[in-house]
């Protein structure tokens, strides 16, 4: 522990801080001082205790996401993961016929892609199925939800992805997955009723089921984003009739359907201290710390012996940071941009105090040199001012987690190397 020995040489520091921040990424800079007399001294500690340990996040909802993910990773550390998608679709006109004579030709199911994560040169086999259930209108749907399907596959295609938008037709980059004959020919046999409206066509047409077959993924594989609401993103049949040599119909993915992700994780491959932190040993946490969207991990955390501190109650914390270094920065696997800190309590989980006032001073985004920060300040002054109220302890989760495929593992607060610390900055009062 460490403390200035005059105001003076405090005010130059403060001066020199403030100038190379200019700079650089936030730092310890803007620290909110404390007025105290003449005799206001500022000291700092990293020592003390921070507990920190893995666990499985709970079911994210899936229902209302910008982008689905579709894919299949194997991750020497985190194991294998998988990510599903149901949808339901919609036609795109009342009471339409495919007129004399009609001859299906071609059906395609067309996805935008939206983005990606992992390696992207490795091959992907998706299979396509028809629901064989409606799903509930009624009902939110999370990341461990599923509805029953048909056993026979309607689309199958291998593939490496190409992000390549095409220029000549003005299309954005899309997978484009031929479906089956018969499949095709339930369209053009259904009846004038089911093609009426969508309160009858979607009682026919249940949707449609999405998976990644594990087998056909060489290498680590990869996670594919789509936007799903994309005009592109549609059904599209092609015929031909009596009067017309070449008609064309789609049916529609919008906001009106329902449409989910599942998720799928199997840890059995994953590295030894991540599962024996998923199968309860804490203390595992000591070393490293394991960070996973997709409804994967989260990391909860405690720093116990706040009540301890000497003198607390001459304290003024002006900056308390928590500090969390990445163990494998040069990873394939990027880390998540973004973190998130809760604190629980006995209702729930709920946001820092100083979140509430400037999302960026708090912190969470992945810093250049391979960190992320979190100011909680007013969390360790109310902890050292309250020690009566209980204390349920944080946890960290990525943010976005049911939409981003991201993991990251951080040095825990035990690793001889860049150790999770929490830095307090303090001043004393009264003296």
């Amino acid at each position: 522990m460490h403390r200035n020995k005059s105001l003076f040489a405090f005010f130059i520091a403060s001066l020199l801080l403030l100038v190379f921040s200019c700079n650089k990424e936030p730092d310890f800079v803007g620290l909110d001082l404390l007025p105290g007399g003449d005799r206001l001294d500022m000291g700092f500690t990293d020592t003390l205790t921070v507990q920190a340990y893995t666990i499985s996040e709970k079911p994210l909802r899936t229902d209302v996401l910008a982008v689905n993910l579709l894919g299949y990773m194997n991750d020497t550390t985190f194991g294998k993961v998988s990510a599903s998608l149901y949808t339901q679709y919609r036609l795109s006109s009342s009471n339409f016929k495919f007129g004399e004579g009609a001859v299906g030709d071609s059906m395609f199911l067309t996805l935008v892609y939206a983005g990606r994560y992992g390696d992207t040169l490795s091959p992907h086999r998706i299979r396509v199925y028809e629901l064989d259930e409606k799903p509930d209108p009624e009902k939110k749907y999370y990341s461990n939800d599923t509805c029953r399907i048909k056993s026979n596959p309607i689309g199958d295609i291998t593939f490496v992805p190409n992000f390549k938008p095409d220029t000549t037709k003005k299309l954005p980059a899309m997978l484009r997955i031929p479906l089956s004959y018969e499949f095709m020919q339930k369209f053009i046999t259904a009846d004038e009723t089911t093609l009426s409206a969508n309160n009858f066509f979607m009682e026919v047409f249940k949707g449609l089921y999405l998976e990644a077959d594990p087998d056909a993924t060489t290498g680590m594989g990869s996670m594919l984003y789509f936007n799903l609401l994309h005009a592109e993103s549609k059904l599209q049949l092609y015929y031909h009739n009596n009067s017309d040599t070449a008609a064309k119909v789609s049916f529609l993915i919008t906001e009106n359907v329902i449409k989910f992700n599942h998720y799928n994780h199997d840890y059995s491959s994953a590295t030894p201290l991540l599962k024996q932190q998923l199968q309860g040993d804490t203390l595992a946490g000591e070393q490293k710390l394991f960070l996973q969207a997709m409804a994967g991990t989260r990391v909860n955390l405690r720093i116990p012996y706040i009540n301890n501190i000497p003198e607390k109650e001459k304290m003024a914390i002006n900056e308390a940071m928590l500090v969390f270094t990445n163990a494998d920065p040069l990873s394939m696997f990027l880390p998540p941009p973004q973190l998130s800190l809760r604190m629980y309590s006995d209702t729930g989980e709920h946001v820092i105090p100083e979140e509430r006032y400037n999302t960026l001073y708090f912190g969470g985004q992945y810093q250049k040199r391979g960190e992320y920060f979190f100011r909680i300040t007013k969390y360790v002054q109310e902890r050292m001012m309250h020690p009566e109220k209980p204390d349920y302890g944080l946890t960290l989760i990525v943010s976005g987690a049911a939409l981003n495929s991201n993991r990251v593992v951080l040095y825990g607060p035990g690793s001889e190397t860049s150790a999770l610390k929490l830095k307090i900055y303090y001043s004393m009062t009264g003296l």
